[in-house]
């Protein structure tokens, strides 16, 4: 804990004792009115016009979409970006987006996304089934990027890593911005989706086994300006919901503009907001007027405004200088004193906190030692002690059922044994660990 924390909890803790010992006195007393406390933290001013000031965890290190793996990221791409579906909050629902309709085949591998003619970028260019393709091969070829294992399951980018491993192909006209991507002439993509999932002989005319087609290379097929085809390795029948998630938002001309790593107000974006400003104080969005939705968007303005850790946030949020504070590890007894409060809202969500090993250099390589450090580790005493009871120790990597459990639990003993076996004794001669982390407080509280 810090100094600063230590200082704010400790006056918290000052006013309740006064206020406990004032309540004490006046009960011997005599029968007096009990003492009410405020039903908020903080009391807000209606602001003169409709702006939210949101402090949502540090500065985002990027706008861009294929790196947005937590907030504030995630939070400012879905506010600058719009992607085929949107999730309904009320109902966890998949909703259209720029993609107005959508429909899969029997198989549930192949999905077909109709986009609307209406949807813009910032710049006035109109939205393409081109802008998603050519922004999901970005990903593809991405080291760096979020959450890749949420695409592995469309073809071609489980193993493309490089420009020269992926195909795109197209069907009917091509667009004059399309001059980049490549097509193969000896397969059109009927062809090659009819030998993904036409299914056996006899679904084709005459009983006739179709035509040997060469493999489709990569399953992102552009078949008409406002027609997108996905194809899949395997059914997915929420796959209309999980493109949703913010990686799979379309960045304008693939990219180009995330060329430079600083974050910039010149960016071209397709969502509600626009970026109107990047300064000291904060990023602030404004109303896109390009949106095709815009008379739906209440808000006039956004403004991000970074804060350090939690006490600052809270201090800025009870000066009514944001709005609303989230994304901010609260300690566990600013938790339970907040709780009373009507204006605070804790939510538990599941997440799960692992380290990996990297197997290419030893002594990970060796699973003993990976076991050993494995067993080491009292997740218990962590959960309820470091962590004060606000997380539960994680035996397995989904919540539910026996299955992938870990064996042995908390074993020093093991541990000490299976070390000596891989050659460090006693410890001896075991190299030091650098753990990377990120800048999430409760990672560092763990770590």
């Amino acid at each position: 804990m810090s100094y600063s924390e230590s200082k704010f909890f400790l006056g918290t803790r000052a006013t309740i004792s006064s206020l406990l010992l004032i309540v004490g006195f006046g009960a011997a007393c005599s029968e007096i009115e009990k003492p009410r406390t405020e039903p908020f933290y903080a009391e807000s001013i209606p602001p003169v016009e409709q702006e939210f000031r949101w402090s949502n965890g540090k500065t985002p290190k990027s706008f861009d979409p294929a790196k947005a793996a937590a907030a504030p990221e995630t939070d400012i791409v879905r506010a600058l970006y719009e992607g085929l579906t949107e999730i309904e909050a009320r109902t966890l629902r998949e909703v259209p987006a720029v993609a107005e309709k959508w429909t899969s085949s029997g198989d549930l591998r192949v999905w077909t996304f109709h986009l609307r003619k209406d949807a813009r970028w910032t710049n006035g260019e109109p939205v393409t089934a081109d802008d998603f393709a050519r922004s999901w091969k970005r990903l593809a070829r991405l080291d760096s990027g979020a959450h890749q294992e949420l695409f592995q399951n469309i073809v071609g980018m489980r193993t493309a890593k490089s420009e020269q491993s992926i195909e795109l192909l197209h069907v009917g006209p091509t667009p004059a911005v399309n001059s980049e991507l490549r097509t193969t002439p000896t397969v059109s993509g009927e062809q090659a989706l009819t030998s993904l999932s036409a299914g056996s002989a006899s679904n084709q005319p005459n009983s006739q086994k179709a035509p040997a087609a060469k493999r489709l290379e990569f399953g992102v097929e552009s078949i008409a300006q406002n027609t997108l085809r996905v194809t899949l390795e395997v059914p997915d029948k929420d796959f209309a919901k999980l493109v949703a998630h913010p990686i799979f938002r379309p960045v304008f001309h693939g990219g180009e503009e995330f060329a430079n790593e600083l974050l910039s107000s010149e960016i071209t974006t397709n969502g509600p907001f626009r970026i109107a400003g990047i300064d000291a104080d904060g990023i602030a969005l404004e109303r896109s007027e390009t949106y095709w939705k815009k008379a739906a968007v209440g808000l006039k303005r956004i403004r991000f405004v970074p804060k350090e850790n939690a006490e600052t946030a809270l201090d800025a949020y009870r000066k009514n200088e944001i709005d609303a504070v989230t994304n901010a590890e609260f300690a566990p007894l600013a938790l339970k004193l907040l709780a009373s409060y009507n204006d605070f809202r804790q939510t538990t969500h599941s997440a799960l906190n692992f380290y990996e090993f990297n197997t290419q250099n030893a002594p990970f390589d060796d699973r003993r030692i990976r076991e050993a450090l494995a067993i080491s580790i009292d997740r218990k005493r962590l959960a309820e002690g470091e962590l004060e009871g606000a997380a539960r120790p994680a035996f397995s990597f989904l919540p539910l059922g026996e299955k992938n459990k870990v064996k042995a639990l908390f074993d020093v003993e093991r541990a000490k044994q299976l070390l000596d076996e891989s050659g460090f004794a006693g410890g001896v001669g075991f190299p030091k660990i650098r753990l990377v982390v990120n800048r999430n407080d409760t990672q560092l509280r763990v770590a």
